[in-house]
C-alpha cells in the first residue's frame, strides 16, 4: 500500500511542477493520468477489492469435500468442489482474515504453466475452520 501511495503522489508533484515551467501541460498531464491510476490501483485494492470478493464468494464443507461457490460478473455462480482426504496438504495462513489453501490449480499458457492456490480465502473464523478440515481428514478410512 506504501508502493501506490507513493506512485499516487508522484503524479500530484510532476504535474505541479507544470505550472511552473514552459512545457506543454497536456502531453505530460496524461502519463500522470496513467500514474495516479496506476498507484491509485495499487493502493486500494487490499482495501476494495478483497472486500468486494469477499462478498461474492460462498464456502462450504461436507464429510468429503470443500466447496467454493463465486459469483462472477459475467458467468454468474460459479461452483468448484475440491475432494479432501488423508492426503491432502493444508496450508494455514493466520491473519485478521486467515486463508487455508488446499489445492492447487494449474493454468495452461502458450510457453508455460503456473500454478494457484485454491482454498477459503479471507475468512474471520480460520482456526475454526482448520479444526473442521483437520477432523474430516481424521474420519476418512
Amino acid at each position: 500500500m506504501l508502493f501506490g501511495a507513493t506512485f499516487s503522489a508522484l503524479p500530484i508533484f510532476w504535474v505541479l511542477d507544470e505550472f511552473s515551467t514552459d512545457k506543454i501541460f497536456w502531453e505530460n498531464a496524461v502519463g500522470a493520468a496513467i500514474f495516479f491510476s496506476v498507484g491509485f490501483f495499487i493502493f486500494f485494492k487490499p482495501l476494495a477489492y478483497d472486500s468486494f470478493v469477499r462478498h461474492r464468494t460462498r464456502y462450504a464443507l461436507t464429510s468429503e469435500r470443500a466447496i467454493i461457490l463465486k459469483r462472477s460478473l459475467l458467468n454468474g455462480w460459479v461452483l468448484e468442489a475440491y475432494r479432501i482426504n488423508k492426503a491432502t496438504q493444508i496450508r494455514f495462513k493466520q491473519g485478521r482474515l486467515s486463508t487455508i489453501d488446499f489445492a492447487v490449480r494449474e493454468h495452461q499458457g502458450d510457453d508455460y504453466v503456473w500454478l494457484e492456490s485454491v482454498g477459503f480465502e479471507n475468512i474471520s473464523k480460520g482456526e475454526e475452520v482448520l479444526a473442521l478440515i483437520r477432523q474430516i481428514q481424521s474420519e476418512l478410512k
